[in-house]
C-alpha cells in the first residue's frame, strides 16, 4: 500500500511567514502613529498661526481707523508701560453704511495673554472684552516712530505713527503697524 504524502508548510516556513508579517504590520503601525502625531502638531501650529493672524488684523484695523489728535483732554492713541495700548477709532454702525461712531479700544497684555476691550465713546463701561489669544510668551507694544503732527497736551506726549507688537523675550516675532493716515 502506498501512502500519499500531503504537501504543506513546514514549521520553519510558518515561523518565517509570521515573523515577516509581524515586521510589516509593526512598520505600518509605526507609520500611522507618526502620521497621527504629525497631524496633531500641524493642527496646533495652524491654530496658533490663525490666532496670530486674527490679532494682527484686528490691531491693524484698529490702528488704521484711529483718530489722530486729542479726545477728552488726552491723546487719542496712548501707550502705557508697553503692555496697554488705548486708542480711539472710527467704526461703522452695524445697521448702517453711513453712520460712523467713535469707539475707545483698549489692548492689554497680561502674562502672555492679549486682550481687547471696547468702550462706547465717553463711557468707561466695557461693552466687549475679548481674550484674543494666550500666546504663552512675553508680549510688548513699542512705539517705533513718532508723528510729525504737533499737538499740545498737558503731558507733552507725542502721537505715534508706527507701533510694533513684539512676541517673545528675544523678539522672536515683531509686527509693525501704521497709525491712521501716518501724518
Amino acid at each position: 500500500m502506498k501512502l500519499n504524502h500531503l504537501k504543506g508548510f513546514s514549521l520553519i516556513e510558518l515561523i518565517v511567514a509570521i515573523s515577516i508579517s509581524t515586521i510589516v504590520i509593526g512598520g505600518i503601525f509605526t507609520i500611522f502613529t507618526n502620521i497621527n502625531s504629525l497631524e496633531k502638531i500641524t493642527t496646533k501650529k495652524s491654530h496658533e498661526a490663525i490666532k496670530i493672524a486674527y490679532a494682527y488684523n484686528l490691531l491693524k484695523n484698529d490702528l488704521s481707523n484711529s483718530i489722530p489728535g486729542i479726545i477728552n483732554d488726552e491723546l487719542s492713541i496712548v501707550l502705557y508701560k508697553q503692555n496697554e495700548l488705548i486708542l480711539h477709532r472710527v467704526s461703522l454702525e452695524k445697521k448702517s453704511q453711513i453712520d460712523l461712531k467713535i469707539m475707545k479700544v483698549k489692548w492689554h497684555i497680561n502674562n502672555g495673554k492679549l486682550y481687547r476691550s471696547l468702550f462706547n465713546f465717553g463711557n468707561q463701561k466695557t461693552i466687549n472684552k475679548e481674550l484674543i489669544h494666550d500666546f504663552k510668551k512675553e508680549i510688548n507694544f513699542k512705539i517705533e516712530k513718532v508723528s510729525n503732527l504737533y499737538i499740545s497736551n498737558k503731558n507733552n506726549q507725542s502721537i505715534p505713527s508706527l507701533i510694533s507688537i513684539e512676541f517673545g523675550a528675544d523678539n522672536e516675532e515683531v509686527y509693525s503697524f501704521r497709525v491712521g493716515n501716518n501724518l
